[in-house]
């Protein structure tokens, strides 16, 4: 699978302060990736910032993809 491959070799420690915008390049935010306790990935830290500043409403349906940036991984938000 994509996420095993390129997104946990990032999760064997706790990724601080990861770039997180909008794919307008608005609402530019730094949230904490990390492993879930069901090993899965988990925004935590300042993700609440970002869906308020972002406007996400409960039920919309978005898109998340990971780059790199200067070898620094950056999540974009798609609203579909």
């Amino acid at each position: 699978m994509f996420t095993k491959k390129h997104l946990m070799k990032f999760l064997s420690s706790p990724v601080d302060r990861m770039r997180i915008k909008l794919s307008s390049g608005r609402c530019l935010t730094y949230v904490r990736l990390m492993k879930g306790v069901d090993k899965r990935a988990a925004i935590t830290h300042n993700w609440s910032r970002f869906v308020e500043r972002a406007k996400l409403k409960e039920g919309e349906i978005c898109v998340f993809s990971l780059r790199h940036c200067k070898g620094v991984p950056v999540f974009t938000v798609h609203k579909i």
